[in-house]
């Protein structure tokens, strides 16, 4: 690409602010004479300009033949590689000890492209990515060599794309004074690190906790009740006793809520109280963290909790680098790097903290993925990006201090305000769990210069691989199986090809990533007849596959065993290769591609990209027959990787001019400085390189699924449940995953919907409900979109496999198939964006994406994965594999269903039937105000005397023995088609109910009407009839007895019968003896059976007929069980006896 043609047009951007034209830290020739008079001050090594011809297309091969003729240092215990200065041909060179000058790490970085990091190291650093450069001298910055340092700067070659930057002039931005709260909270009050997750305090306590219980619709019935009670024509309980069951139950729950807050309170009071070290008076001093504000500097030891949101400023690691572990923000325990600016980390160290300047950030958010800042120091200015910033509630690993100034404090803390309640949840099952994989990626194969590799592997140690893999120094924690053909390549003493691509292949699989690697400090001993030993090492990454490209690369004989902000250095077949590491693009959503700047030891640039195949082929370049000859191999080559399930990606590269890589370093720090709309104006950046790419070849990579996987997403299918995946990679991988897990089928009818447009897109799902007899369904219940769901509708291939039941097959098609429906990315972002939904909702189910998908389920199921517990802390359930899902849901879900409708009915009909009863005395006496039951007998029948029984049952009958429904997974489909809790089965209750209230009724009154009974031993005996008869029901519909359920139901009768003595033997009360002159009667005991009998014998016919004539899978299923239970028992039984 040329680099004086701009790549975007001005008609193309927005209005610009004009800035003054900025100055770069790389030194021009012209101006050597300018600098030479400070030569012997300053230390650097002047030379002639010399122009080098570096060719555009210069090979990897090259590159390394280069380096290896200068004579690398094969001495792993440093960094640094060390080549004579005749080889440097820069027409000014300044060394630095880590010869970077960084702007970006993490999201972005940039380093000064015109420094050599081959050259030996010299006191001296150019620092900054800033506006003005200036050449600090590392150990005084004499003021006198500033001056002459300023001499030989020059204007840096202006690029053509410029960006707008509202937001730095903007009031909306936050400023914070490094180190000086007091003016950092000068115009605008900055709240404190006090934070406060309790509710109440004492005063609020009682109005707004029965605020918030009166929220509950059920409350407010019974307060309505509670209140007509207190009216005595309409009152049918004691005016104060109705109270009662209303105040227990408020009572309770203000207990309950008061001591959760209270814990609360005393969990923000041990937070609040405790101490970080902050810079006060020039000296690290204790401060407890409810008293730090933003623009204090705080330093961090090893294993220590952040206290507030900080900008890094320093590390204990010379180039910046930080592990922290955000587990207590997003679940994930794998280590996360940060990293502190080469500009700052100077002016840091153990002791204090010399460092003044300014950072203007963003207001605070709730994003913790993102951080979008600038830093003013010491003259330079210079972006600040979400790899700079470490959050309230991270702990610090494997780093011993870190030093940083807080940004946002409190409540203005990313932790705090994603600490957000969670919502409610509503009695309906929906199907939305975690990743079906156990995500520990395996590199299984590679496509490199248009050959196939990868169909026989071996191990490391085989006989075969033995042979042609060189000794090797480092030893990672697994094998990894490897192909001896592709290592014949890359051990072929040839310039061909086929070796350089395979280099430059496997260099990129090093160095195009942001893993991390640490020697594990063991040695072992190799198997061959050499005296070395191999050092371990393990490489920890926020992503597997990167951990896996990695791995793989190292296997193949290029391990990347350092790492630093400014370089990286690879193990390359027993030889150490440094690459300064220019720039970073990292991946992200709408490039789908991560690309590196790297400059070589020969000062060849090049920028390796991967990414997925979508967008990297339309970025290659088609400048030959050859090239394109390799591309159509590798398009074949990555649609056979995908069919067997494999996840794909693309490698490329291509080398920079130098006219591009100042024209792209140009670029960058205006977009990289930017407050508004950075990412945008980064990927534009990125854009500029990404181009005109030449193709290395591409990975396939397994992630295997989850044991029991398959077998599980079967069961559920036979269930009735509706299973559907959700997945980035290409179509063909997601089909071939679906066929692996058993989510799809042989003889499913599959219905694909790839469009390009709305049009396309509705006429492919109008055709597919036309052709397969699909209705549509306008009263269906429909969910609305998840935003935080369209962040997977970014991914183009991306794919959503759903497997339907078999409902309204395809008359005219004659098929009685199930239905699989499959939806590439491009094609529901269509549906979902353009209103589309009904149509797809017709053929499939509603969803939603990750957390914010489990957070919205009513039943969320989280699974711990390898990449963390993100999932877990937002989801209802928890468990450890997918597998598992098949027992909660067929076994516990199944019981869980049939107690809780059981339940609701049986509620219904133990309250009505007491309440019919009473409504029929009041019809008795012409609705007068007197009463047949004491108060407190109304108040404890729902209290004591029935509340026991309902409990353990609700909580410990099982109707089917576990092993049953997991053999038969249809029996699950019960709860589909509402068997235990419908509007029919409701109204027939009722009808049961006022059957049994009128026997409880009239059956005593036409009993004792001869007789001189009072009224208050007539509702002694209705109390006890009705506590008996609702038990007696409740044991016709126990499916399992055990000992307590027995002691719960018939303890329950006993219970009553001591209250009723109890209060019978009180003389204030008017019922006063009234139970004993009843028990000694007859009369009384065959009445209260005879009310039993008649009233349940209704139901228990109808039980009786449905069984036999009309008996559901559920009770086929246990008359099944309990033959087989006889027929062991018997065979027991005979063994014994024999």
């Amino acid at each position: 690409m040329s680099s004086d043609k701009p790549v975007f047009s001005d008609s193309d951007l927005p209005p610009l602010i004009q800035h003054l034209p900025k100055k770069s830290g790389s030194i021009a020739s012209s101006e050597i004479e300018d600098a030479s008079e400070s030569h012997h001050k300053t230390g650097f090594d002047l030379r002639e300009d010399r122009d080098v011809d570096l060719a555009s297309e210069a090979s990897f091969h090259s590159a390394v033949e280069t380096y290896s003729s200068f004579g690398a240092d094969k001495d792993f215990n440093s960094g640094e590689s060390h080549l004579p200065h005749k080889h440097h041909k820069h027409p000014l060179e300044c060394s630095t000890k880590e010869r970077v000058r960084g702007v970006s790490w993490g999201a972005m970085e940039l380093h000064d492209a015109t420094t050599n990091s081959s050259s030996i190291s010299v006191p001296f650093e150019i620092s900054g990515a800033s506006s003005q450069q200036h050449v600090v001298h590392h150990e005084n910055r004499l003021s006198s060599n500033h001056n002459n340092y300023n001499k030989s700067q020059r204007v840096r070659h202006k690029s053509n794309v410029q960006f707008d930057d509202v937001l730095l002039q903007d009031d909306s931005a936050r400023l914070i004074y490094i180190n000086d709260p007091k003016r950092t909270d000068d115009k605008c009050e900055l709240p404190g690190n006090e934070i406060r997750t309790s509710k109440y305090t004492i005063v609020t306590f009682l109005p707004k906790n029965l605020f918030i219980q009166f929220h509950r619709v059920a409350y407010l019935y019974f307060l309505a009740i509670a209140a007509l009670n207190q009216l005595p024509p309409l009152a049918v309980f004691g005016r104060t006793v109705s109270l009662f069951p209303l105040l227990f139950v408020l009572c309770v729950t203000a207990i309950k809520d008061g001591y959760e807050d209270w814990r609360r309170h005393r969990s923000d009071r041990n937070e609040n109280n405790r101490e970080s070290l902050v810079l006060q008076h020039d000296d690290f001093r204790p401060k407890k963290w409810k008293n730090i504000q933003a623009g204090e500097v705080v330093k961090i030891f090893a294993d220590e909790t952040i206290p507030a949101d900080m900008v890094l400023l320093g590390t204990s690691d010379q180039s910046g680098l930080a592990y922290i572990q955000t587990m207590n923000l997003d679940g994930e325990s794998n280590l996360k790097t940060r990293y502190a600016k080469q500009e700052t980390t100077n002016a840091v160290s153990s002791e204090g903290c010399h460092v003044s300047g300014v950072i203007r950030c963003e207001q605070p958010n709730r994003n913790i993925y993102e951080f979008t800042a600038n830093m003013e120091f010491n003259g330079l200015k210079f972006s600040l990006s979400q790899s700079n910033i470490v959050l309230r509630g991270c702990q610090l690993k494997n780093t011993d201090w870190i030093i940083g100034v807080v940004v946002y404090a409190g409540q203005d803390t990313k932790a705090m305000m994603n600490s957000t309640p969670s919502p409610s949840k509503r009695s309906k099952l929906e199907n939305k769990t975690g990743t079906l994989t156990e995500n520990k990626m395996e590199f299984r194969r590679a496509s490199v210069n248009g050959k196939n590799y990868g169909n026989s592997l071996v191990m490391a140690d085989d006989t075969a691989a033995a042979a042609v893999i060189p000794r090797r120094r480092w030893k990672l924690q697994s094998e990894i199986p490897v192909d001896p053909e592709l290592l014949t390549v890359l051990q072929r003493e040839s310039h061909g090809d086929d070796r350089i691509a395979a280099h430059e292949f496997f260099l990129t699989l090093a160095a195009c990533n942001t893993v991390i690697p640490i020697p594990t400090g063991d040695t072992f001993s190799r198997t061959s007849d050499t005296n070395e030993d191999m050092e371990g090492i393990e490489y920890q990454g926020e992503s597997p596959d990167e951990q896996a490209l990695v791995s793989a690369a190292s296997a193949y004989g290029y391990t990347l065993f350092e790492r630093t902000s400014g370089h990286i250095v690879i193990d390359v077949n027993g030889e150490k290769l440094r690459l300064d590491v220019l720039g970073l693009h990292e991946f992200d959503s709408v490039r789908k591609r991560m690309s590196v700047v790297i400059r070589f030891p020969n000062n060849i640039v090049k920028v390796l990209v991967k990414g997925a195949d979508t967008t990297m082929f339309s970025i290659l370049a088609n400048d030959s027959e050859s090239h394109n000859t390799i591309r159509d191999v590798t398009q074949s080559h990555l649609n056979e990787y995908s069919s067997i399930g494999l996840r794909t990606l693309v490698v490329a590269s291509r080398d920079l001019s130098n006219a591009e890589l100042e024209e792209w370093q140009s670029m960058y720090e205006e977009a990289s400085t930017s407050l508004h709309e950075r990412a945008a104006k980064l990927r534009q950046t990125a854009a500029f390189i990404e181009c005109n790419l030449k193709l290395l070849g591409a990975t396939g990579i397994e992630d295997k699924l989850q044991e029991g996987v398959p077998e599980a997403i079967e069961s559920l299918r036979q269930a009735g449940i509706k299973v559907w995946v959700l997945t980035g990679d290409k179509q063909e991988t997601a089909i071939s995953i679906g066929l692996s897990c058993k989510l799809l089928t042989a003889d499913m009818q599959q219905i694909i919907i790839n469009g390009t447009s709305e049009v396309d897109c509705r006429n492919l799902l109008g055709d597919a409900k036309a052709k397969y007899g699909v209705k549509s369904s306008t009263n269906q219940n429909r969910k609305q979109k998840s935003n935080s769901g369209l962040g997977d509708l970014d991914i183009p291939n991306g794919s959503k496999s759903l497997s339907l039941p078999k409902w309204n097959p395809g008359q005219e098609e004659g098929t009685t198939a199930p239905l699989a429906l499959i939806i590439d990315g491009n094609s529901l972002v269509y549906i979902l964006e353009k209103e589309l939904e009904s149509e797809l909702f017709d053929l499939a189910t509603s969803w939603a994406n990750d957390v914010s998908m489990i957070q919205m389920a009513d039943v969320g199921v989280g699974i711990c994965g390898q990449e963390g517990r993100q999932a877990v802390m937002a989801s209802d359930f928890a468990m450890g594999q997918f597998q598992f899902l098949k027992k909660l849901l067929l076994v516990h879900g199944h019981w869980n269903y049939q107690r809780v409708a059981y339940l609701i009915l049986y509620n219904f009909y133990r309250n009505a039937v007491f309440v019919l009863m009473l409504f029929w005395y009041i019809l008795c006496t012409a609705f007068s105000t007197t009463s047949a039951l004491t108060d407190w007998s109304s108040v404890f029948y729902s209290v004591i005397y029935t509340s026991v029984p309902t409990i353990f049952v609700g909580i410990l009958d099982k109707d089917l023995s576990h092993r049953t429904l997991l053999k038969y997974p249809k029996l699950y489909a019960a709860g589909h088609r509402q068997e235990a809790y419908n509007l029919q089965l409701f109204w027939i209750t009722m009808i049961d109910t006022v059957w049994q209230s009128l026997v409880l009724f009239y059956t005593p009154l036409f009993t004792y009407k001869d007789s001189t009974i009072d009224i208050w031993s007539m509702g002694s005996l209705w109390t006890i009839a009705v506590v008996i008869l609702v038990n007696v029901h409740l044991a016709m519909d126990i499916n399992r007895w055990v000992l307590i359920t027995h002691a719960a139901v018939w303890g329950s009768i006993i219970i009553t019968y001591g209250c009723m003595v109890v209060l019978d033997s009180i003389p204030v009360f008017p019922n006063y003896w009234t139970i004993y002159h009843l028990a000694v009667s007859p009369t009384y005991w065959i009445t209260i059976v005879l009310i039993i009998i008649v009233a349940l014998l209704p139901r228990f016919t109808c039980k009786v007929v449905c069984q036999i004539f009309w008996p559901s899978d559920i009770q086929i299923a246990r008359e099944a069980e309990l033959l087989r239970k006889r027929h062991n028992h018997l065979q027991s039984r005979q063994q014994v006896s024999s």
